[in-house]
């Protein structure tokens, strides 16, 4: 009994070591300077965030909820809404310099996950030098432009819709990127369009979708339409320049996210010859 209760102790003590995983450290950095000149070149200085620090011990996740404007912490509370005084605020530049600090440091392992788009980090998984480890996640990022215009946004909508409606395109594919600020996550679609209705639709797996409503190149139109009918915060729309369709869309609805999606692959037919373009 009592050499069992040693081989359990071992065993216990072995399951909560954590795994150091072989990583490549230039790799990493190469990643960070990237990724940091990435979002310095979006200039977003308002914006709003979440993040999660989840305990390797527990599983159990601190949240935070952080405003930034002008650059500077505005607001900085935790998951009941209450100011927090013992930690510091950061902003997500600072995010970068903490990346870095462990790089620096020489820290066991660390695995970072950024947004494709802003580039700010949206997961880091480390193992800091003493062996402590630190899983973090960014999530509900929203941010501001002083300069959005929905009077701009409407004139561009008419006009490209006005052009793609001018090729009269009914037979066509194209492949469609939902991006997520919230994980970081990419999930991709793939439309088949004969006769101006929806043949195929499947995901990246091949396999049809059933639990979302196929959707035409024009609903997009629509939906931007809508998210302006409704005074959406802000819209991103970018347009084909040949043939109008949207290539990116992204909205923020009061506060957050609403949809963020490109269009990356797109093919027409027309009397039996194919055109392409690819985003």
């Amino acid at each position: 009994m009592k050499s069992s209760g040693i081989v359990s102790l071992m065993l216990l003590s072995w399951l909560s070591m954590p795994v150091v995983l072989a990583y490549n450290r230039q790799q990493v950095q190469n990643d960070l300077n990237r990724e940091r000149s990435k979002w310095e070149s979006m200039g977003i200085s308002d914006y709003d965030y979440k993040h999660q620090v989840i305990s390797d011990t527990s599983g159990a996740a601190y949240p935070f909820s952080t405003q930034v404007r002008n650059g500077g912490v505005i607001s900085y509370v935790d998951g009941n809404n209450q100011p927090i005084t013992w930690l510091k605020p950061v902003t997500m530049g600072s995010w970068f310099s903490f990346i870095q600090t462990h790089l620096d440091s020489g820290a066991q392992s660390i695995q970072v996950i950024y947004d494709p788009t802003r580039g700010f980090p949206v997961s880091i998984d480390m193992i800091q030098t003493g062996g402590q480890v630190m899983n973090i996640r960014i999530f509900d990022f929203a941010y501001y432009h002083n300069n959005y215009n929905p009077a701009v946004v409407q004139a561009n909508l008419d006009r490209e819709r006005a052009k793609w409606q001018s090729q009269a395109i009914s037979n066509y594919d194209y492949m469609l990127e939902t991006l997520s600020d919230n994980t970081g996550s990419v999930y991709p679609f793939t439309t088949q369009v004969r006769g101006g209705s929806v043949v195929s639709y499947v995901d990246g797996n091949n396999q049809q979708i059933t639990w979302l409503k196929p959707q035409t190149l024009d609903v997009y139109f629509t939906q931007i339409q809508n998210y302006l009918n409704m005074g959406a915060s802000y819209i991103e729309a970018e347009y084909d320049s040949k043939r109008g369709f949207p290539t990116r869309v992204y909205i923020i609805m009061n506060g957050a996210e609403a949809f963020h999606a490109r269009v990356i692959h797109f093919h027409y037919y027309v009397r039996r010859l194919r055109g392409s373009d690819s985003q």
